[in-house]
């Protein structure tokens, strides 16, 4: 299989594999109406590259992060119990100046599942640090 670069067949294949996965009705990714959103770049070298990183390695991304004082904006979807708003809460606590914008109705990829809403929560967290 070929693609536009080395992982794009990766990212097929894995992506064909996970559909049991994520549309089983228990998976706490969705609503419950299914995964929707597309799987055909399912970002494996992502994947692999995080399964390959070191605890010591990863804790590297947040040992500063409190020390950036600029506005962040996290955002969770309402129906992504696995990693949606309690762990999103957890990690307010890693910057200065975090919000949370939780968005009704979206699972794992809100931005997929809710655009509109989504796009007003960016938009309002945009707008309002411009003009600050």
């Amino acid at each position: 299989m070929e693609g536009p670069d080395d992982a794009a067949a990766d990212d097929f294949l894995i992506g064909h594999m996970v559909s049991v996965f994520i549309n089983h009705p228990n998976n706490p990714y969705h609503c419950g109406a299914g995964y929707s959103a597309s799987t055909w770049r399912f970002g494996g070298l992502s994947s692999d590259t995080w399964d390959l990183a070191q605890k010591a390695e990863l804790a590297q991304l947040t040992s500063n992060a409190r020390a950036f004082p600029g506005p962040v904006l996290l955002m969770a979807g309402a129906c992504n119990d696995w990693i949606g708003e309690p762990l999103q809460r957890q990690h307010l606590d890693l910057f200065q100046n975090a919000q949370l914008t939780v968005i009704p109705d979206a699972g794992h990829d809100i931005i997929w599942d809710k655009p509109d809403a989504s796009l007003v929560s960016i938009r309002n967290f945009l707008t309002f640090e411009v003009t600050q």
